[in-house]
């Protein structure tokens, strides 16, 4: 997955039309703002089309880096997609508190002791099912083998 200026962009389609634009009525590209684009541009075209963005783990919220309303507008009133990004983005993570309800805590403020705890135990919790998993995987093999082993015995 792309990643620029930090931020991991999650969504490779939604990342393509950012860059190349999407298809019309007549199939041809339109709105995207090319490979060659600025970083801040590139991330308010993704932004815009509402693509996962994270920054070490922790969602962004949508809207950080893309100006909706005025690209809208000027969308309108050039019949045209224009992308507006924000001069100075004021970026918000989304964190899940102890009881799961999400916080907005602006990117750079520290953490309060119970987000910090929500926080450790998603992780574990992540940690535990990426093992459970790999551990079913790893018991449908053995057994497979060994029915591999009995059947050509």
């Amino acid at each position: 997955m792309p990643v620029i200026k930090g931020y991991h962009l999650g969504n490779e389609e939604k990342y393509d039309r950012a860059i190349n634009g999407a298809p019309n009525n007549e199939d041809e590209l339109h709105g995207g703002v090319g490979e060659d684009a600025p970083d801040e541009l590139i991330l308010a075209a993704y932004d815009r089309l509402a693509g996962l963005i994270t920054k070490d783990g922790r969602k962004v919220k949508t809207g950080c880096f893309c100006n909706l309303l005025e690209s809208k507008k000027q969308s309108r009133r050039k019949g045209e997609v224009v992308i507006v990004p924000i001069e100075k983005p004021k970026v918000i993570l989304l964190i899940n508190d102890l009881e799961g309800n999400k916080v907005e805590i602006e990117e750079g403020k520290e953490l309060t002791p119970e987000l910090k705890a929500a926080e450790t135990i998603a992780k574990r919790k992540s940690d535990k099912k990426i093992v459970d998993v790999k551990k079913r995987a790893d018991e449908r093999e053995a057994k497979k083998n060994a029915k591999a082993k009995k059947d050509k015995k």
